[in-house]
């Protein structure tokens, strides 16, 4: 006998928990590296790139926090945020793990920038299965009614 998904569609479940659980781990971590780029910012001397990867980290930790208020109210815009927030998450992994280190750090290891490029695109792939999901789960889109 088959579950009927009417009494479940409104209720946050299911993999829709999973990208909840997401968001609240990189908010965590995003807010961690932000606690760091400050304390380097009032302590010590540092370059251009501290500034912009804390604009880049102020701007993900508050929209991944918006995505995460979308999703707990059920919003039907949570879908768009959560694709505005996957490409700044994108791009500061970009200029975090990649680009920032090539310019700040000319001497790297290319062991040390394939392990960022992988790690770039394992993040990037989650993130599109996450927003297929979104796009596709019939009861994604009667969960976020309101």
């Amino acid at each position: 006998m088959k579950k009927s998904l009417k009494g479940q569609i409104n209720k946050i479940g299911g993999w829709l928990i999973l990208v909840l659980i997401i968001c609240i781990y990189s908010a965590i971590s995003a807010l961690y590296l932000l606690i760091n780029k400050l304390v380097a910012i009032f302590t010590k001397t540092i370059s251009t790139g501290v500034y912009i990867s804390t604009l880049f980290l102020i701007t993900y930790l508050g929209l991944i926090l918006i995505t995460i208020f979308f999703i707990m109210k059920k919003r039907k815009k949570t879908i768009k945020i959560f694709i505005i927030t996957a490409i700044v998450g994108a791009i500061f992994s970009l200029w975090h793990s990649l680009i920032g280190p090539l310019i700040y750090f000319p001497d790297l290891k290319i062991e040390a920038i394939i392990y960022n490029l992988l790690m770039i695109i394992i993040n990037l792939v989650i993130m599109l299965l996450v927003l297929f999901y979104f796009l596709r789960s019939k009861r994604v889109k009667g969960t976020l009614v309101n």
